[in-house]
């Protein structure tokens, strides 16, 4: 599913993430209007390398348009 498309529900989906962990990704996400790339994920404090890995194995992010 696309990252930018994913509502807090959706999130939470991922081992790991609570609501508390997917409304700031949903903050975060308004805040840049959007992921470029999903690695901005960590940017999010919560997110560590075994969280990444969890929400890469059902998110992804749109190639980005030059």
């Amino acid at each position: 599913m696309d990252i930018n498309q994913a509502t807090a529900e959706d999130l939470q989906k991922a081992e790991g993430v609570g609501p508390a962990l997917a409304q700031r990704i949903c903050d975060l996400r308004e805040e840049r209007g959007g992921f470029r790339f999903l690695e901005e994920l960590t940017d999010v404090p919560g997110i560590g390398e075994k969280r990444f890995e969890a929400l890469s194995a059902l998110f992804y992010c749109p190639t980005p348009v030059p």
